[in-house]
């Protein structure tokens, strides 16, 4: 009997600790090491982007707007600092292409990351204007097979009227993963080819 009630206790124990570590994040991040604060909490950043879609010369300019949104925690990295970023036009991707079963399109936000513009102490600032690589090109399509639970809940959101903006950060992710396509495949099939990207420099924020 002491032994099944020893048993019990200890099942309990480890359930109690399970939903400690997964059900309440505050208490770690009260526990982890604080999160250094940003001096500079505010930016804004141009670019300018050029393109040609059969012969045709188009060029998209917006303005990239970073804030600072406080810290947040995970079990991976602890305590962090989040950035919020949107862009001055109110649209949250480049499109390229659009039709009734696909999409292809740029995931700015992703690619100029307000951790990146904001977020770092030691940059290169020597210029006004840098260019940096071309920008990733994603396509998604109502019928991939490919797409994830995740994604497949998503992508509706791309083909709907609704105002709900899909998860853009499951698509394209890194080389090979479903969505992303070459830019050679971007000539070929859809006659775009992306031609100059040009941003301002991120700023050398300090931290304490």
């Amino acid at each position: 009997m002491t032994k099944q009630i020893i048993t019990v206790l200890g099942i309990a124990v480890v359930i109690f600790l399970v939903l400690v570590a997964t059900q309440f994040p505050p208490l770690w991040s009260l526990m982890s090491t604080r999160a250094p604060r940003p001096e500079i909490t505010h930016g804004e950043f141009a670019f300018r982007l050029e393109y040609e879609i059969h012969g045709e010369r188009v060029v998209i300019e917006d303005i990239v707007i970073v804030e600072y949104g406080g810290t947040s925690w995970n079990a991976g990295f602890g305590n962090y600092n989040v950035w919020n970023s949107r862009l001055e036009s109110e649209n949250y991707l480049i499109e390229l292409y659009k039709s009734d079963t696909e999409i292809v399109f740029i995931n700015i936000l992703r690619h100029l990351r307000g951790g990146y513009l904001l977020g770092r102490e030691e940059v290169n600032i020597n210029s006004n204007e840098i260019n940096i690589e071309l920008p990733t090109v994603v396509r998604v399509r109502l019928d991939d097979e490919r797409l994830s639970i995740a994604q497949e809940s998503e992508v509706v959101h791309f083909f709907s009227d609704d105002d709900q903006r899909p998860d853009l950060n499951l698509f394209g992710g890194g080389t090979g993963s479903v969505g992303r396509i070459t830019e050679e495949e971007l000539l070929s099939v859809y006659g775009i080819q992306l031609i100059k990207f040009e941003h301002d420099p991120p700023i050398a924020n300090s931290f304490r």
